[in-house]
């Protein structure tokens, strides 16, 4: 399909306000996982079976979105704790900020291509696999852009995150299910410290998509973009560190501007 503008060419404010919360009547805790049947990176097709019963967190993620730029890090300290107990894999999915150097995939083996460059790029050493053209899967799912599941060793959602970059949450969760127990809450979708942790990538990620891609979010979302213009001013700290000054010093631009507007208009 893009007969449904799944694989859209260009990101609007409707696509972007439609990531910011799981749409209703979509998988969530104490529901099964879709059945799935994907192409890991090396050519091997993925089922639940290859798990072995064990517990999976699941995330779905692409190369031009800088929210899955964040997550990584967070995730490869998760890997560290309990990659002995939990499986670990990553769905590419439909690229978040198409653009002139890495756009839509117009067939198969061009989003496999694209897999590998997300395995690639980020140095991701879990299995990483690729939905259909389509996105059949991930539109079982929700379309969101990088999305996570801890799935338990039936194949049931045990939690679910909007953004893999939520550390605490899925550390949480993690903990609980590797213990056998059901996680105090089964759903995050805090946005502010996963959106902030992504300023840091922006510049980076939408810059290695092409030029479109920042035009686009100019376009749809000007202050996210101006966000990671200041973020990069920090480039002394690691990127996932660079969105918390960044808000600080425009949350202090803003005041003082106001401020100076109420002394001119005094």
């Amino acid at each position: 399909m893009n007969n449904d503008g799944y694989r859209f060419k260009t990101v609007t404010m409707d696509i972007l306000i439609n990531d910011m919360r799981f749409n209703k009547g979509t998988p969530a805790a104490g529901d099964s996982l879709p059945e799935f049947n994907l192409t890991s990176t090396s050519g091997e097709r993925i089922t639940w079976q290859n798990f072995g019963g064990r517990p999976v967190l699941l995330t779905v993620g692409s190369t031009s979105c800088p929210l899955t730029a964040a997550s990584i890090p967070a995730l490869k300290r998760l890997r560290e704790e309990f990659g002995s107990e939990i499986e670990f894999v990553m769905v590419n999915v439909r690229e978040a900020h198409p653009a002139e150097n890495l756009g839509q995939p117009e067939t198969f083996e061009q989003k496999l291509e694209h897999a590998r460059a997300l395995k690639e790029q980020y140095e991701i050493p879990w299995t990483v696999v690729t939905d259909d053209l389509d996105g059949s899967f991930h539109r079982s799912l929700d379309t969101k852009p990088n999305s996570a599941y801890i799935v338990d060793r039936d194949g049931v959602i045990a939690f679910r995150s909007l953004f893999a970059s939520d550390e605490r949450s899925l550390h949480e969760a993690l903990t609980a299910v590797v213990t056998g127990k059901d996680p105090s809450k089964t759903e995050s979708q805090a946005m502010f410290a996963p959106m902030a942790r992504s300023f840091g990538y922006i510049q980076e990620v939408l810059g290695r998509a092409g030029p479109q891609a920042k035009r686009d979010m100019w376009r749809a979302a000007p202050p996210v973009v101006i966000a990671g213009l200041v973020a990069s001013l920090f480039s002394s700290l690691a990127p996932e560190k660079r969105g918390a000054p960044a808000m600080a010093l425009l949350a202090a631009m803003l005041v003082g501007g106001l401020s100076g507007i109420f002394f001119l208009l005094a």
